[in-house]
């Protein structure tokens, strides 16, 4: 069976990570990369990273902070712990950018921040959104988890803060940890001092998580994953829910404490060491699958090909019926899913003028994500079309 993905990490990679888990020296600045500029601020994670400018913004509580109408529960849960109320403005999904006159209706009196999600590897038009926030005086913040295209990204004209996420899934991974890229040296130390008053990550923790992928990138291999899959299906239980839960990047109850950690001595070395290797030529292998696979099929079911650039970090596609095309997939040996990102729709605040939240809703309501990574063989792309052509548009159809 071909997998979803696989994990942008190699053997090297992970022997480094373990070789360097109980190194107690804290590396600064982040080490073998040009992100070592004085903008720049290693967190645990994206979600951290968002809790630390937060508790520096310190807003009024009651707040209201405009989000894309899609991202994870977790930056929802933490704009909401801080007793601030999330607006969600809904998305075109074509280019996966905010609606701009749902952007302009959604600003306020209690507006103090935008934050705009750049999804499924694709990057939308900042300029319209600059402008809002440029306008009403507001903190304007872009979260790039899922953008990193395996280039230093400077942070773009009118951006406060850019946050990017190196976890287990994304691209260039070091299985954890996130760079923010601050506009402001002097909010850049403050975030900093503040990290530093937490405890720092668990060496064991760290340990454990890389065993972990290692076991996972062997598992990645068609013919293993093969064999998984028909082994849970023997146990009883959905394969799609052991990877959904195995690369949840934190586990357990959530609670805020979670995220308020030092990335460990491990992770900032390997994460500098992954910024220092070049990713383009996989990113770039991998944009062309995706183009090929979106040509063979019908552009307009794929969200975000409208955007101004994509990485492809993902593949998802809208289908009529998504749960039997995940089935129809699965019979034939490829491991498409519902579960490929944590993605939910923002709760809108409780008011009858909230905004209807129509296409992102649908979106995914039909999403499907297809197994697409950088080595998938040709022959296997071209069957993949085959089996969707047939499934959504009937046979013999174009």
């Amino acid at each position: 069976m071909y997998p979803r993905g696989t994990l942008d990490i190699g053997w090297s990679d992970l022997a480094y990570g373990l070789v360097n888990v109980f190194r107690s020296e804290t590396p600064r600045p982040l080490r073998g990369s040009n992100w070592c500029r004085d903008n720049a601020l290693v967190c645990l994670s994206v979600r951290s990273g968002l809790d630390l400018v937060l508790q520096d913004l310190d807003p009024p509580q009651g707040s209201e902070v405009i989000m894309s109408a899609i991202t994870i529960p977790g930056m929802e849960r933490i704009v909401r712990k801080h007793g601030l109320v999330p607006v969600p403005v809904d998305l075109d999904p074509d280019a996966l950018e905010l609606r701009q006159e749902q952007l302009e209706d959604a600003v306020s009196s209690r507006t103090c921040a935008i934050l705009y999600a750049h999804l499924f590897g694709s990057r939308g038009d900042l300029e319209p959104v600059v402008d809002c926030a440029r306008r009403h005086n507001l903190f304007l913040m872009e979260d790039c988890a899922q953008a990193y295209s395996g280039d230093e990204s400077p942070i773009p004209p009118g951006v406060d803060v850019s946050l990017f996420s190196f976890g287990p899934t994304k691209t260039a991974t070091a299985l954890g940890g996130a760079v923010l890229l601050v506009r402001d040296s002097g909010q850049r130390q403050r975030l900093e001092q503040l990290q530093d008053s937490y405890s720092p990550q668990s060496h064991w923790a760290f340990f454990k998580r890389v065993l972990k992928y290692c076991f996972l990138k062997i598992l990645a291999t068609p013919t293993v994953f093969g064999l998984f899959g028909w082994l849970c299906r023997l146990a009883g239980t959905n394969h799609d829910d052991v990877i959904a839960n195995a690369t949840r990047g934190f586990s357990g109850k959530w609670t805020i404490e979670q995220f308020r950690k030092q990335p460990c001595a491990a992770l900032r070395l390997l994460l500098g060491r992954r910024l220092q290797q070049s990713h383009r030529s996989r990113v770039e292998k991998r944009v062309q699958h995706a183009q090929k696979i979106i040509g063979k099929l019908a552009e307009d079911r794929f969200p975000g090909t409208g955007a101004r650039d994509h990485a492809h970090w993902v593949l998802p596609f809208a289908s009529d019926a998504p749960e039997d095309l995940v089935d129809k997939l699965w019979d034939h040996g490829y491991d498409a899913t519902k579960k490929g990102s944590s993605l939910r729709v923002v709760a809108p605040p409780e008011s009858p003028d909230a905004p209807p939240l129509r296409n992102s809703r649908e979106l995914l309501r039909q999403v499907v994500y297809l197994p697409m990574y950088d080595d998938m063989p040709e022959n296997a792309i071209q069957e993949l079309c085959d089996i969707i052509t047939e499934e959504e548009m009937g046979e013999g159809q174009p």
